[in-house]
């Protein structure tokens, strides 16, 4: 009686596994599906190697040296912090 209600539980434990299993086959083929699928293979082609359809538009920028786009500081070490704000102060500007 013991070795047949063992056997039971083994049996409900190896039909859940397989049914688990059968479930992890079946999302598996869907993958392989779109995998060989023309969408994902166009996918792919366009990601990986930058290629396209005809109809597709392509931006080709050009290189720009990005220290010109930079704002020129000027930097006076001659004048203190204190002299800075008078002048703001005084006359609305740093430089007067």
């Amino acid at each position: 009686m013991v070795i047949l209600t063992e056997a039971k539980k083994e049996n409900s434990v190896l039909k859940k596994e397989l049914d688990k299993t059968k479930k992890e086959n079946k999302i598996l083929e869907k993958k392989i599906k779109y995998a060989s699928s023309s969408a994902f293979i166009k996918a792919e082609v366009r990601d990986k190697f930058g290629l396209g359809n005809k109809d597709d538009y392509w931006l080709i920028l050009p290189d720009i040296d990005c220290s010109e786009l930079q704002p020129k500081v000027y930097i006076d070490k001659k004048t203190t912090n204190w002299q800075k704000w008078w002048r703001l102060f005084k006359c609305g500007k740093i430089d007067c």
